[in-house]
């Protein structure tokens, strides 16, 4: 084994930082680092706070005083609403919602500093400038990442460092530490400015701060390891990167209502958020930092394996992930516009309407679409019955179905296992999707037509189009977004029954009924135990579809 020695580590450092910072566009590239970085850190920015803002139109409802009631911009309503009074035992009013306006604020507090309002609901915690420190460090950062490696080898000169006696292991950290040494180091001297101009506060947020560089650009390596010039390390790079840092950033921050310590273990995104010192103390800090460069050391090990070889699956897995990027949108916006769309009209003023809106119309519609979908495919297809999935499964599977059928029932706690921002839209779009997932409710023809048109299309031909793990990605994106443990666990769960049946989803339709039959008794269990049922379950599925695919092709 090669140990990676420091002085060819810090001489590919060297080499790659003069290299990208002479001459004009060295200039260039620090002057624009400096434009973004020091108005962030030195600025003043006084954001008032929720409470402060004028008055807009405000929903109530319940039992609200009349003081309220007489403001203008408030009106009340019999449906869900953005404040909901009530009278506690005791005879105290309550409010539920997630911010008074001042106005309000001032009727109900009268002529007294003592507030009688108490507030159910609490606000998401908001980052802090320092989290501008992080981004744009890690933002600037694209072009020369993609310089590093395609700009290497449009010169012909990566595979004159490989036989220099230099390892590809040392090629890639010393890359890394170039750039995510300027990364974290530029962001702390922003932090270092805004700390002494009294703009922030010192604190744990400094330690995960220069991580987030650190992550982007172990990221942006690996992706970028078989650009073969500079314009194709800035495609991956511009395509990738800030997808990554918004999308990791905006899990972490969903996720760190429920635990901070759960939103920091996302790597990049975790750090991003305990950069901005959005959960404050040493825990997140130190989870933070510590999965964003566990995270870095697992991607940089990865692209140095894999810097002179050819690429084997990235073609493939870009057209897949594509294709089940376009699936996604068609099915989300197919199942979605007649399923959750019409509660947009409560936001608009209609809450009344839309409480009284059937949900069956909806799921019928929704499910229709789905199918349609499914023939389109089959249409297309040399082999439709077999591309659909409607071939003849080995006869063991049946039993399997039937006993994963019931197991699924037993995890319907599962769901509270992710709490939502309590508000009326998303509570009530959540239990339109949980109502299609499983609706037995809207009748047997309707209940029928949504499993088959669910089953064709996301166990059918899109599992044998993109395999497994996307096709149950899909499944969660469109029917479990606010549900995704549950909906993992179901969808992994029937993809492994149709892996086991050699791609026939007839197994799973059973499973599917069983259920149905199953969910109809009562199962008091605790999330928690849920949870262990739902995992033991999907990894006993798992094992013993690779088995059965072992043994042999699919029957026709």
């Amino acid at each position: 084994m090669n140990v990676p020695r420091p002085t060819r580590i810090g001489a590919i450092a060297r080499r790659d930082l003069v290299q990208e910072l002479r001459g004009r566009r060295g200039w260039v590239f620090g002057a624009v680092t400096a434009v973004l970085l020091i108005p962030a850190a030195t600025l003043r920015i006084d954001i008032p706070r929720a409470e402060d803002w004028p008055i807009r139109p405000v929903s109530v409802t319940g039992e609200v005083p009349q003081g309220v009631a007489d403001l203008s911009n408030v009106y009340p309503t019999a449906g869900p609403a953005q404040i909901a009074f009530r009278r506690d035992a005791d005879g105290s009013l309550v409010a539920r919602t997630q911010t008074v306006p001042k106005e309000i604020r001032a009727v109900l507090d009268g002529d007294t500093p003592q507030v009688k309002v108490t507030l159910l609901d609490h606000e998401m915690p908001s980052p802090g400038r320092s989290l501008l420190f992080a981004l744009i460090s890690a933002s600037v950062l694209t072009g020369a990442v993609s310089e590093s490696i395609g700009g290497e080898r449009s010169r012909r000169t990566l595979q004159a460092l490989l036989s220099a006696a230099i390892t590809r292991g040392e090629v890639i950290l010393g890359k890394w530490l170039a750039w995510a040494g300027y990364g974290g180091g530029v962001a702390l001297l922003a932090a270092l400015l805004a700390i002494l101009l009294g703009r922030v506060e010192a604190g744990w947020w400094l330690l995960p701060l220069p991580t987030v560089a650190a992550g982007t650009v172990a990221l942006a390596i690996y992706l970028s390891r078989h650009a073969k010039d500079v314009v194709g390390g800035a495609t991956v790079s511009l395509r990738y990167l800030p997808a990554v840092l918004a999308g990791t950033g905006m899990v972490a921050w969903y996720f760190g209502d429920t635990h901070p310590l759960f939103g920091a273990s996302l790597p990049i995104g975790g750090a991003l958020l305990a950069a901005g010192n959005t959960w404050p103390g040493p825990a997140t800090a130190l989870v933070a930092t510590a999965s964003t460069l566990s995270f870095s050391a697992v991607a940089l090990a990865l692209a140095a394996r894999s810097l002179e070889q050819p690429p084997e699956t990235p073609a493939s897995w870009t057209k897949h992930a594509w294709e089940a990027f376009l699936v996604a949108a068609v099915a989300g916006l197919s199942w979605w516009a007649p399923l959750i769309a019409p509660m947009l009209w409560g936001v608009a003023g209609n809450p009344v309407i839309t409480e009284t809106l059937p949900r069956g119309p909806g799921v019928v519609a929704g499910a229709t679409a789905l199918l349609l979908m499914s023939v389109v495919r089959a249409g297309r297809a040399e082999t439709p019955w077999q591309d659909l999935g409607l071939t003849r499964p080995p006869p063991k599977t049946w039993l399997l179905a039937a006993v994963v059928g019931v197991a699924i029932a037993f995890t319907a706690a599962v769901s509270g296992m992710v709490p939502l921002p309590n508000t009326a839209l998303l509570s009530a779009a959540r239990i339109r999707l949980a109502a299609g997932l499983q609706p037995l409710w809207v009748g047997v023809p309707g209940f029928l037509l949504c499993i088959t048109a669910q089953e064709l299309l996301y166990r059918g031909w899109l599992l044998r189009m993109v395999g497994p793990a996307l096709a149950t990605l899909v499944f969660v994106l469109v029917h479990g977004p606010l549900d995704p443990i549950r909906a993992l666990l179901v969808g992994g769960s029937l993809a492994a029954i149709t892996v086991a049946a050699k791609g026939s989803v007839l197994p799973a339709l059973l499973a599917r009924l069983v259920w149905a039959a199953a969910g109809t008794m009562t199962f008091s269990y605790a999330p928690g135990t849920s949870l262990v049922v739902g995992v033991i379950l999907l990894g006993a599925l798992w094992v013993y579809a690779r088995t059965m695919r072992a043994e042999g092709p699919p029957p026709s």
